[in-house]
């Protein structure tokens, strides 16, 4: 498992931390000595030890990986911007149609090759027929003063281009030293993470009521959860139903109403008595 440089640092000094202070604190070591006993507590210091060893070589490894890439970068820049130049006056002073033949000897009379081996290819053919042939003139073919192509120049160039195949090579055996080593790097750092994980289990379980003790380990106390009681809801009140009525009450009631004279006053008002004279 890949990670960051700063998180396997984080896991490396933790650890260390943690397995060395529970084999130098008697009062520890002595109640997790049933499962991780003096001989296991080695092994994990070992490990941890381990993973330091092959942190700083992944660290070494490709450190000397960045640098072949700047190296062999500077070299081929530099071999483009010759080959380029050259090039150029060559094509400007063999341009007629008559050195066609030449051009194609000199490997001019196609496009540059975008690869790192394709460009040497082109310019180890260029160079080396370049020797055999008079190029003196093309230094005024040129922009660029001092660039006479002699057989001498092309002799020193072929030699900076065996450099440059060296250099690609260098790079090449660097990544490959600097993958084997991260490789090795993430698998005894992914078997220190597991055998840590179950370290401050087994320690959170074994120190639970003893947060002390897992300071000194380096091991973080898991919160405590706090169970919040809810308040019990209070049930919707009831509206009472309707009282049903049924239809031979409804109708009984129609007829009872029928039944009784409109206006009718069943108290009717007194009446004044006729005063005697």
């Amino acid at each position: 498992m890949r990670t960051s440089p700063k998180l396997i640092l984080r896991l490396i000094e933790g650890s260390g931390i943690g397995f060395n202070n529970a084999k130098n604190k008697p009062e520890i070591k002595e109640k997790i000595s049933q499962y991780y006993n003096e001989a296991l507590l080695d092994e994990l210091i070992n490990l941890n030890q381990g993973a330091v060893k092959q942190f700083l070589e992944y660290e070494r490894l490709y450190g000397e990986q960045l640098e072949a890439s700047v190296n062999l970068k500077k070299s081929y820049e530099k071999e483009k911007h010759h080959y380029w130049v050259f090039r150029g006056g060559a094509k400007r002073k063999y341009s007629g149609e008559e050195f066609k033949g030449l051009r194609s000897r000199l490997g001019i009379d196609v496009p540059v090759r975008k690869t790192l081996e394709g460009f040497i290819e082109q310019a180890v053919q260029f160079y080396e027929c370049s020797s055999t042939i008079d190029l003196k003139e093309m230094d005024r073919l040129t922009p660029f003063i001092g660039y006479t192509l002699t057989s001498e120049k092309a002799t020193e160039r072929l030699k900076e281009i065996a450099l440059l195949k060296v250099l690609n090579e260098v790079q090449e055996k660097a990544i490959g030293d600097a993958r084997v080593g991260r490789n090795a790097r993430d698998e005894i750092c992914d078997k220190l993470r597991k055998a840590w994980q179950n370290f401050k289990d087994y320690c959170r379980n074994e120190f639970r009521d003893n947060e002390e003790y897992l300071k000194i380990l380096n091991i973080k106390p898991l919160k405590k959860r706090v169970v919040k009681q809810e308040e019990p809801s209070q049930p919707p009140a009831q509206e009472n139903p309707p009282v049903a009525t049924s239809d031979k009450k409804v109708n009984a009631d129609n007829q009872n109403d029928q039944a009784q004279p409109p206006n009718q006053n069943p108290n009717p008002a007194p009446t004044k008595e006729k005063q005697e004279s």
